[in-house]
């Protein structure tokens, strides 16, 4: 049986707040910009007598709180904790709810909340407010209305959902753990020369010869050599979009100066590369594009000219070099390719390019594969929360 609610009349907003009582000698602290979609990017441990605390560092929470950022709300700063220590705090910038009746699962709250044309709702409302960007307050989450079906039913939608949830983050942790994997054999071989010699003993350990390199002030490999970036790869910074056509039906992932920050009807790169974010606050950063995406000019694309020299070894060869000295202007940090091309680089011999790309290849494609995958689901996650919420799809016994 269904029936209507409000947010108010089945959670807390803002429960609970730090305060002097709480004998934490440290917290870890998540910012609104920490978290999108559920997915946790950073959380900042602070020692309560050494750091400087921010003070928007109040709101406690607990498991099953639902955390919701006021400032923007489609931007999609939301979440759901699930057995967070004590001293786990959350920005002011958030809303929590903490949902007490028993007839509600928390859970569905989650995803109820969460529906695009909420987020786009509760924006409308924060465009309208007061203050000098789109903000809301708790009374406006306090106050949507839903009605929703009975316990059960809500308990099976969640777990429907939260099913296609957990795969993603699954995806995600093998992704992360490959991508280690690559980067961990890069640094043995090319960072600390421990790669197989002739005998497959390490290199350097097992007494390889090292030469001095004049350029680099240091001892490299025997028969390695030292680059510039734009002798090993193609630089350039593709066409522009402005805002106003990003999300306008698009399907391909756009990449600029802060990542992933939107999408497009059309592609301008078949296959993924390594770009670069080269102006703004995310001025060095590296990404590696999917399949079928649109790069900016706010990026530069680093795509390697020696087939035998794969991606992650470009990203690798990219991380371990500080790229801050490649950065530009006084206004808006900047990399230029007159800046980024003679950035000088170490070059292994054409054979021990060829077996790292051989063995790091395959992880890389099942990267890619799960990447795919995922944009799958997120699709039909997307497309079942709504229909789910309204009834149009039902889940079966």
């Amino acid at each position: 049986m269904k029936r209507q609610i409000t947010i108010g009349e089945i959670a807390e907003i803002n429960a609970n707040s730090l305060t002097q009582k709480d004998m934490f000698q440290e917290i870890m602290y998540l910012d609104t910009g920490n978290i999108t979609r559920n997915e946790i990017d950073n959380i900042q441990i602070l020692n309560i007598t050494m750091d400087k605390i921010p003070s928007r560092a109040k709101r406690k929470v607990k498991d099953k709180t639902i955390i919701y950022s006021t400032v923007r709300p489609n931007q999609e700063h939301y979440g759901f904790l699930e057995n967070p220590s004590d001293n786990f705090i959350v920005s002011t910038g958030f809303s929590t709810i903490d949902v007490y009746d028993d007839n509600t699962d928390e859970k569905f709250i989650y995803y109820l909340l969460t529906q695009k044309h909420i987020t786009d709702y509760l924006h409308t409302i924060g465009e309208n407010s007061v203050s000098s960007y789109p903000s809301i307050n708790p009374d406006d989450i306090a106050n949507l209305k839903f009605t929703v079906p009975d316990l059960k039913t809500q308990q099976s939608i969640a777990a429907v959902l939260s099913a296609l949830d957990k795969k993603i983050a699954l995806n995600k942790q093998i992704n992360a753990r490959l991508e280690q994997m690559a980067k961990t054999l890069y640094d043995y071989w090319f960072v600390q020369f421990d790669f197989p010699d002739a005998n497959g003993k390490p290199y350097k350990s097992s007494g390889g010869e090292m030469v001095f390199d004049e350029i680099l002030k240091r001892e490299i490999p025997k028969g390695w050599e030292v680059k510039s970036l734009g002798e090993i790869a193609d630089l350039y910074q593709p066409a522009t979009l402005s805002e106003k056509e990003l999300n306008k039906n698009g399907q391909f992932l756009v990449y600029g100066a802060n990542g992933i920050i939107g999408k497009y009807n059309k592609f301008n790169h078949e296959n993924p590369v390594v770009a670069v974010a080269c102006r703004g606050n995310s001025c060095g950063a590296i990404n590696i594009t999917q399949p079928k995406s649109w790069i900016t000019g706010n990026a530069m694309v680093v795509n390697p000219k020696n087939k035998n020299m794969c991606i992650d070894f470009i990203k690798n060869t990219l991380l371990v070099n500080n790229l801050d000295k490649v950065v530009s202007g006084s206004a808006q940090p900047q990399i230029t390719r007159t800046n980024f091309a003679p950035l000088k680089v170490i070059t292994p011999n054409e054979s021990l390019l060829k077996l790292y790309s051989d063995i790091i290849n395959p992880m890389f494609n099942k990267r890619i594969n799960r990447i795919q995958q995922n944009t799958k689901l997120t699709q039909l996650r997307d497309f079942l929360l709504p229909m789910l919420m309204n009834g149009q799809v039902s889940v079966a016994e």
